[in-house]
């Protein structure tokens, strides 16, 4: 499971997730991609984003500058040694205003299992809890994101 703070949910790089501006718009927007080739992840980002500059190698993670210069999308592989790998969109010029609504968008185009932090999207889910939303094919639901359950 991505590991979490004082409450708040932190992503790979130890930074508090769902932060929302003055329009109720994320800083930026992270999601977990179940057993997605980075190709696949990599051309969706691109149809999301428009051009994308690298890749930029660090370790495991692979990142992409936008071509407008605005930011970045960044995968990490193997998040917690299991199947999911996080798209981090480090940019203000995304589609999407939170993770819940990016996890939607991997969903439909990417055919793959897909968790987020439901932030305060999810009505009865505190965004202070250990609860995910997993999204796929089949729908949405809140779940606790085990280490096992990876």
């Amino acid at each position: 499971m991505p590991r979490r703070r004082g409450g708040y949910a932190l992503n790979v790089r130890g930074e508090a997730l769902w932060k929302l501006d003055a329009v109720n718009r994320q800083a930026d927007v992270e999601v977990y991609v179940r057993d997605c080739p980075l190709e696949r992840a990599l051309d969706w980002a691109r149809s999301s984003l428009g051009a994308l500059r690298g890749p930029f190698h660090m370790d495991t993670t692979t990142a992409y500058q936008l071509e407008s210069g605005e930011g970045a999308v960044v995968f990490t592989p193997s998040i917690e040694d299991g199947p999911f790998m996080s798209v981090w969109f480090n940019t203000p010029s995304r589609p999407w205003d939170t993770d819940v609504e990016c996890a939607r968008a991997a969903v439909a185009a990417l055919a793959c299992v897909v968790r987020c932090d439901p932030g305060e999207s999810i009505p009865g889910v505190s965004p202070h809890s250990d609860m995910w939303l997993e999204l796929d094919g089949n729908g949405e639901r809140v779940i606790l994101w085990d280490d096992g359950d990876a």
